[in-house]
């Protein structure tokens, strides 16, 4: 099996996985004041400096979470619990039209409870549209919600830009960085962001864990089963373990940056070339814009790219859209908001690829994908000459 799905999870560092087997095998509770408790505690605590040493922050800003989709319903529900009232002109969030649902349920979650949720327009590059968002923001808004990197094409968003526009308006910025932090270098001084969500799966840690960072002068969300703010950490159990393994995929990660950049983006070129002059001619989307190293979107000269995983699902793992999405007959809202037609969205397929990966597996993907695509041709009588 050759894995290019990296866009919906990345495989687990062994690092991350040998120091996860580690900690699990050790008893305790990171609350209990004993040898075992203070031990977990100590797991947790690497976990947490190196997530914050991942993206230039403190570890009293980074807060453990089950994933980034509680970083993210932390970040807009419990926000807007925590400056509820205290701002009541400032009801207004603002997402891009490229969210994951993990930012559009909680947003809509709060359009429920009266609060005005509008939505920014993308360009014509795969980027959020700077000359709309600007016009989105005023002193109504409390709130700006965007990626900084996209889970269907890896266009890196122009969070920066953004921010500044936040800060003169007195807006709060969050960041759902799950597609970024890990991938390239990240650091949230210079993104200007109040909040970033961060999933340990995404960079080569475990399923289950991942973090939000609150800088140290944004309002604290409260937590989503509480009326109070967040501490030291969320209520409950610390996860030790996960969060430990998380953070030896984020000090991995740190260490390796920019091999892995290099290697990446190497063979990211390398099968755009060999898709292109095949059989699935294979045209690749939005060049002009900045992505993440090892990621691309494709539009293929064939029929349905459903037809081409089903094809190669034992051999190749490959996505036409988010893994939550996986199946559905529906058009992609974000596909339309990128100004794709119906027609296009059934040929899109987006492609991960990273550390795991050597030349050999590309030139092997490659000639499986186009082999797969030719058959598909001759099925369905669109034989290309």
């Amino acid at each position: 099996m050759l894995y290019l799905d990296g866009l919906s999870s990345w495989p687990m560092r062994p690092e991350a996985k040998d120091t996860l087997l580690e900690a699990l095998a050790q008893p305790g509770n990171a609350n209990s004041n004993h040898v075992a408790g203070w031990q977990a505690n100590s797991h947790y605590e690497a976990g947490r400096r190196a997530v914050a040493d991942l993206i230039g922050a403190t570890p009293t800003e980074i807060f453990v979470t089950s994933g980034a989709t509680e970083a993210n319903a932390l970040a807009i529900i419990g926000t807007a619990r925590a400056v509820a009232g205290q701002t009541p002109n400032r009801n207004r969030i603002v997402l891009s039209a490229m969210e994951h649902d993990a930012v559009r349920r909680p947003a809509d979650a709060l359009r429920e409870l009266g609060f005005e949720v509008v939505v920014c327009p993308a360009d014509a590059h795969g980027a959020i549209c700077l000359e709309s968002m600007e016009a989105l923001l005023d002193e109504r808004t409390f709130l700006v919600s965007t990626m900084l990197a996209s889970n269907l094409t890896g266009i890196i968003q122009p969070i920066g830009k953004i921010s500044r526009m936040a800060r003169d308006v007195g807006t709060l910025i969050h960041a759902d960085g799950a597609q970024a932090a890990g991938k390239f270098s990240v650091d949230v001084f210079e993104l200007g962001v109040d909040y970033l969500s961060l999933s340990a799966h995404k960079f080569g840690g475990p399923q289950g864990v991942g973090a939000l960072f609150v800088a140290a002068d944004a309002p604290k969300p409260y937590e989503l089963t509480a009326a109070t703010p967040v501490k030291a950490n969320l209520s409950g159990t610390q996860p030790a373990a996960l969060a430990a393994a998380m953070g030896r995929a984020a000090e991995i990660s740190v260490k390796n940056v920019s091999r892995e950049t290099a290697h990446s983006r190497f063979l990211i070129s390398l099968i755009n070339e060999q898709l292109s002059r095949g059989a699935l001619r294979a045209e690749r989307l939005f060049t002009s814009s900045p992505s993440i190293p090892g990621a691309a979107a494709f539009i293929l000269d064939i029929p349905s790219t459903s037809d081409l995983i089903d094809a190669l699902n034992t051999k190749i793992c490959i996505s036409n859209a988010s893994a939550c999405h996986s199946g559905s007959l529906q058009p992609s809202p974000v596909l339309s908001a990128l100004h794709l037609s119906h027609d296009e969205q059934n040929r899109f397929l987006r492609i991960g690829v990273g550390w795991w990966l050597s030349e050999q597996d590309i030139d092997a993907a490659a000639a499986a994908m186009n082999d797969a695509a030719a058959k598909v041709h001759l099925a369905t009588g669109e034989v290309h000459q």
